[in-house]
């Protein structure tokens, strides 16, 4: 099915339509569980680039947005001049070449069943043209995957993966970088003066291109844009005449802001024009949605929905990146809130803040702001290389660090030191236990549990919960008090590894006890059969 693209000037052209393709629901289903199976082998064996965002669990595009801030203000922190090249993938799904891509699966080591099976997905497919209800003839089509599967995305992503590590190794001197999310593609150079970082971003752009040959790829030049971000005032006119050669074409820098997945990037990253922007866009939403909000119209529960759902969604997206305690952004939020109350309850301008606010069951800008940024933290410390201190723990603490007091809001006093939260749990190497290993029934083993024992004696257990997340817990006495050891294993496990993870927990502690106390008797009870076997 065509359908065209919101606010393009000329509706003449191809590029002003999108292709959805209309499955089977059946065959979705099987494509959902195939895509989970590619998904969750690329991130436990980190197959994919650690630049690319888009279609990966726990990633959004604040996050890329994150990095490419991080990474310029490290180049600026260095006195040096950043660059940055955008890039878009043209006719993303529907280019995607066959034999390259079973190729490159082959290369990053999945298994062959996974292969076969996306081989026989991309062939043999047949498609039929629907537009302004004419319905064209059946085609054969040999190249690409259909946009609208669920498995689609990722084996974009997987397709696409190649591209950063051959730019990268090439010009490993220079320190590009490749940050994406989907078919948005940003390569980040830094330089001593914009000569520099120019020539830089034009030979990582050659080796785009030698990329994009060789799998069938293009880029649409004409979204193609390029960014200087320096504090020198006197390289401002010479910002004007910056030009990057892309192929046959040469592409001019943008002086003032430029919009990169949905947020406006300037030179000093205040994101002030974007804040305005987004603003200013949440305020026209609420004029649209203004006659449903009358007396006639939706009830207050609706009111509210409506209001969160259309305009603070609009307003605040990005604030995890500039909110941090700013006094006079938080006033214009606090103005914005103020309206969508008084619609919601359609009270007086003159009602109070704080009743406003309670009648409509909105919260205060500030506790908003810092609600949002509170779960941007939690979500990040999810993310399997919170531990690792990788170039995303960077991007995390220089974002999170902005919120004066927001480590108040979660429970661990040392958010960054706690244990990898998602990791497989099965030992690399087998070491031999020196111990009795006893398997008895419920009964039998409450009593054994009841019994007084010498030495240390340790409680593990672990478990999922409803809504997914998983986490196993080791506790034992001490002194006469009861002391435990927490650790949260993400959505990504299931409760035998954390039945497995709290086993190895108690293992690790019993050592560290052992050699501190020279405790020469452990007794450790669980309730997973399956462990112990």
């Amino acid at each position: 099915m065509v359908i065209p693209k919101p606010n393009k000037p000329d509706y003449g052209v191809a590029k002003a339509y999108r292709v959805i393709t209309l499955l089977n629901c059946l065959g979705k289903v099987v494509e959902k569980v195939a895509a989970h199976a590619i998904a969750e082998k690329c991130e436990r064996r980190r197959l994919l680039h650690d630049g690319q965002f888009g279609c990966r669990k726990r990633r959004s595009a604040l996050d890329a947005v994150g990095r490419l801030m991080k990474r310029v203000e490290e180049a600026s922190g260095r006195g040096n001049t950043a660059a940055v090249l955008l890039m878009d993938v043209k006719g993303a799904f529907p280019h995607v070449a066959k034999g390259n891509l079973i190729k490159r699966m082959e290369d990053m080591g999945f298994e062959a069943d996974l292969v076969r099976w996306v081989e026989s997905f991309m062939e043999d497919r047949k498609v039929i043209m629907s537009m302004d209800r004419k319905v064209g003839d059946s085609m054969d089509v040999e190249t690409g995957v259909p946009q609208g599967s669920p498995v689609s995305p990722v084996l974009f992503v997987i397709y696409l993966s190649g591209l950063f590590g051959q730019v990268e190794t090439k010009e490993e001197e220079c320190g590009s970088e490749g940050i994406s999310f989907v078919d948005d593609v940003a390569c980040v150079v830094e330089g001593e003066d914009l000569g520099e970082c120019t020539q830089r971003l034009e030979r990582c752009t050659a080796e785009t291109t030698i990329w994009a040959k060789k799998n069938a790829c293009q880029f649409d030049i004409e979204k193609t844009e390029a960014m200087l971000f320096t504090r020198r005032r006197k390289n401002n006119e010479r910002k004007l005449n910056a030009r990057v050669r892309v192929g046959n074409h040469e592409v001019s820098s943008n002086v003032e802001t430029t919009r990169w997945l949905g947020v406006w990037l300037d030179d000093m990253h205040t994101l002030n024009d974007h804040t305005k922007r987004t603003l200013a866009k949440a305020r026209m939403v609420q004029n649209r949605v203004r006659s449903l909000m009358t007396k006639k119209g939706l009830s207050s529960e609706g009111c509210k929905r409506i209001q969160v759902a259309a305009v603070q969604a609009v307003a605040l997206y990005g604030s995890e990146l500039w909110w941090h305690g700013q006094e006079n952004r938080a006033q214009e939020v606090q103005r914005l809130l103020n309206e969508q109350g008084r619609r919601i309850t359609r009270c007086f301008r003159t009602t109070p803040q704080g009743a406003l606010m309670n009648d409509a069951g909105l919260q205060l800008a500030r506790d908003l702001l810092n609600n949002r940024v509170g779960r941007y933290k939690l979500r990040q410390m999810m993310m399997p290389d919170a531990q690792r201190r990788g170039k995303m723990s960077d991007v995390r603490r220089n974002v999170l660090q902005r919120v004066e007091g927001i480590d108040e809001l979660i429970l661990e006093d040392k958010p960054f030191e706690r244990s990898s939260y998602e990791r497989t749990t099965l030992p690399t190497q087998k070491r031999s236990l020196k111990g009795k290993v006893i398997i008895q029934d419920e009964k039998q083993a409450l009593k054994e549990a009841m019994l007084g024992r010498e030495g240390l004696v340790l409680w593990t257990d672990g478990s999922r919960k409803e809504d997914a997340w998983v986490g196993c817990v080791v506790v034992w006495e001490e002194g006469g008090r009861w002391n435990k050891r927490r650790t949260h294993l993400g959505r990504q496990n299931e409760a035998f590894d954390a039945e497995m993870y709290a086993m190895s927990e108690a293992m690790k502690f019993a050592d560290e006890m052992a050699e501190r106390k020279e405790v020469t008797r452990v007794t450790v009870f669980t309730d997973s059969q399956a462990t112990l076997k």
